[in-house]
């Protein structure tokens, strides 16, 4: 015998003992039996062949009970096992993250700061902070219904990206800076600028000399006064074309090189208008008489601001060219190595866990799926091939409707589903419920006509 069948015989046996112990009493002698119908007249007693039909049908759908409840089962046992879909186990994840990289963040704040590289680390700092924040929304807000803050992860991720290639191109520069070899070239240009500023000055105060004298000069005399100042001032110039430049003084170099192009253009300009003219006073746009240095006197202040630029902005490579910089900067560098392997092995955990879902293989859920829809398709196959008894006429109906409500369910659940939603089996969990209910309905009516028309247990045992 076995087990749906033992079952069955003593679900039997229990409906017998209860409608006995609800019939009875105190204890009456038992009356002799009367000849006429063992039901009352209501329940009319079945033919031999109707009689047997009832007990198939009760065997039978004992027999889809079992299958339906093995599914059941089955169905629960494989949803349990998906921990990794879950949505608490998304939370744990996230937790997780937004854990991790709060140690990559306590990293960057104890770099080390030297003086040459503090902005670089204060970067770095917000860049992480910001990469922080958004993995805390993520983790505090994250729905399957909100990518947009995995968005925001991945926006933070790339600015952080950016700002850590900035740094490594920064320490490249600065460790060259710093190096012995370019301290040596640095020194030298700086040296060769230093002649070329007393030159220049001293070609200004030549040429300060010569415009206060200049009024009381002849054309000529103001002609062959500008030609030695020319002549002056292009030994300068030769003298910032032959700088020693490198890629990190080239940037100083220019700015002279501009600076003395633009004044001697301006010098000769003026020198060719005398020549020229024979003159050296020329009317202004108003018609006042002016000089005619006007933009010669333009350029030369203009160059003695790019001679100030010039030298600032050497004073801050000869700031970061020092075997104390080389130090501290190496040191820097060493720790920010040790926050860019951290920083990356946190990336490739995360892109590890985004690219499989968490873990969560969503293709073999949706299978999975797909075969308890094709294992329930089957099994309502078999409820609405049941015997149709005009008795069990509503009762079969009443079995269909719950085989078919959670069949749609189940093909609904297989194309809605997605991991890490808490809600996604809500639809499914209602509708096996309802099913269940309609189930108990069609058994108790089921009992009720075994109780009526006087089965045996013994008699449904096959």
């Amino acid at each position: 015998m076995n087990i749906g069948k033992r079952y069955l015989l003593t679900l039997a046996l229990l409906i017998f003992a209860i409608v006995a112990a609800t019939c009875g009493g105190e204890a009456t002698p038992t009356p002799a039996p009367t000849p006429g119908p063992a039901i009352p007249p209501e329940f009319p007693r079945l033919s031999p062949a109707a009689r047997e039909s009832l007990v198939q049908y009760t065997v039978r759908f004992q027999e889809i009970s079992d299958s339906w409840e093995q599914l059941h089962l089955d169905f629960d046992r494989w949803r349990e096992g998906l921990v990794a879909c879950d949505a608490s186990s998304l939370k744990v994840s996230l937790i997780g993250f937004a854990s991790d990289f709060s140690q990559i963040t306590d990293r960057a704040r104890s770099l080390p700061r030297p003086s040459s590289v503090r902005d670089l680390v204060d970067n770095l700092v917000k860049a992480a902070e910001a990469e922080e924040m958004a993995l805390r929304e993520l983790n505090e807000k994250s729905t399957p219904d909100a990518p947009e803050l995995f968005e925001a992860v991945d926006m933070q991720r790339a600015a952080g990206a950016r700002v850590r290639n900035e740094v490594k191109d920064a320490i490249l520069e600065l460790k060259e800076r710093a190096s012995s070899p370019s301290r040596a070239l640095v020194s030298s240009f700086s040296g060769d600028l230093g002649s070329i500023n007393e030159a220049w000055d001293a070609f200004h105060q030549s040429y300060e000399d010569f415009r206060s004298r200049q009024p009381g000069f002849a054309s000529v005399d103001v002609a062959a006064g500008l030609n030695d100042l020319v002549a002056q001032f292009s030994q300068i110039v030769a003298q910032v074309r032959d700088l020693p430049t490198t890629r990190i003084t080239r940037p100083v170099a220019q700015i002279v090189i501009g600076a003395s192009e633009e004044e001697e253009l301006a010098l000769r300009k003026q020198r060719d208008a005398v020549v020229k003219t024979g003159a050296a006073f020329e009317e202004t746009e108003e018609g006042i008489p002016g000089s005619g240095f006007e933009e010669l006197d333009s350029k030369i202040v203009k160059a003695n601001a790019a001679m100030r630029q010039a030298a600032e902005a050497l004073a801050d490579i000869v700031e970061t060219s020092s075997s104390e910089v080389e130090i501290g900067l190496q040191e820097f560098s060493d720790g920010y190595d040790a926050l860019a392997s951290a920083w990356d092995g946190f990336h490739q955990g995360y892109n590890a866990w985004r690219g499989s879902e968490g873990g969560c293989d969503r293709s073999a859920v949706v299978g999975a799926l797909a075969q308890f829809s094709i294992r329930f398709s089957e099994l309502a196959k078999e409820v609405r091939g049941l015997p149709r008894l005009d008795t069990l006429r509503p009762l079969g109906e009443v079995l269909v409707e719950a085989a078919e409500r959670e069949e749609q369910a189940l093909r609904a659940l297989r194309t809605n589903w997605r991991p890490f939603d808490a809600q996604v089996y809500e639809p499914f969990d209602r509708e096996r419920n309802k099913a269940g209910q309609l189930r108990r309905r069609v058994a108790i009516g089921i009992n009720q006509l075994l109780t009526q028309h006087e089965i045996s247990a013994a008699e449904l045992v096959r």
